[in-house]
């Protein structure tokens, strides 16, 4: 039993390691922690940076009601910020450690 048992933690450890298990965890740490620092961002920095382009409105508490129904389109707002943020931060993250990785060549066939 001893020996199967020792079967199996190894067969997991090889797993761990050829699938780069630990790698993908660390990275979704980091992405949650990304996150949430674009999403305070987004609602402690641009928000108001916005509100105050729109003569003090703040777009985030923009509501349509139906009914006892809201439809809270200012939030959809201040989420599509936040997504546009961490697309541009994934892109530049990117651009700049595969731009590292390829030759002048392969840089100049992808528009690098």
């Amino acid at each position: 039993m001893v020996n199967k048992s020792m079967s199996v933690v190894q067969e997991f450890i090889n797993f761990i390691k050829g699938f780069s298990v630990i790698g993908l965890a660390i990275a979704v740490v980091i992405g949650t922690a990304v996150t949430k620092l674009v999403a305070s961002l987004v609602d402690n920095i641009i928000t108001p940076i916005v509100g105050i382009l729109l003569n003090g409105s703040d777009f985030s508490g923009l509501v349509i009601q139906v009914g006892k129904s809201k439809i809270m389109y200012g939030m959809f707002i201040g989420s599509l910020i936040d997504f546009l943020i961490i697309v541009a931060v994934v892109w530049a993250a990117v651009k700049l450690i595969v731009g590292k990785m390829l030759t002048p060549e392969e840089k100049a066939k992808l528009g690098m």
